[in-house]
């Protein structure tokens, strides 16, 4: 259904950039194991990310009783990105951010942002889309059962207002 929606190409002309509050946070996190961060992403990326955001359709809904909020643009290490059967590639920012989160650049800032002797890398990622009514239970994500995971993992999360609701920008949480 989706190839079949008329398609209109999102252009992204702002550089994806995390900002420098990553590593302003880092002394929090290596201390307590956790750190909340605003402003995460640069002014007008963000613009550019909230204006492009993708619509509803999308995104795949609910396939658990336990979540209320859709999801799409998953995507794990090994495997080609899954762009939501995005085959017309119309949504060049957030794809853009998901190759930031995959390069070497952000890999060697959360390496460091951890302050532990070893690599990460970003071995997975998804979009989640809520909507009023949606919630999301504590829990763990399931990547914790992965057999790599025994080494550790790093589960970072990016508040983004992309549908206008809330009374943030957006946020990290690690």
């Amino acid at each position: 259904m989706r190839q079949l929606i008329k398609h209109r190409i999102y252009y992204s002309s702002a550089n994806c950039a995390v900002t420098d509050n990553l590593e302003k946070s880092a002394a929090q996190f290596q201390e307590y194991g956790w750190a909340y961060i605003k402003n995460i992403i640069s002014d007008d990326f963000y613009k550019e990310l909230i204006k492009n955001w993708p619509s509803r359709i999308w995104f795949n809904p609910p396939n658990n009783i336990s979540k209320s909020y859709d999801s799409g643009f998953g995507w794990s290490y090994g495997n080609p990105p899954i762009l939501n059967t995005d085959i017309n590639n119309q949504h060049k920012t957030i794809n853009k951010f998901f190759d930031y989160l995959r390069s070497k650049e952000f890999e060697k800032r959360i390496t460091k942002f951890v302050g532990r002797n070893k690599d990460f890398i970003c071995y997975s990622y998804t979009a989640n889309s809520t909507y009023v009514g949606s919630e999301i239970m504590p829990h763990k994500d399931s990547v914790k059962d992965d057999p790599a995971a025994k080494d550790g993992f790093l589960n970072i999360v990016f508040f983004i207002n992309g549908t206008g609701g809330g009374r943030f920008r957006e946020s990290i949480v690690i």
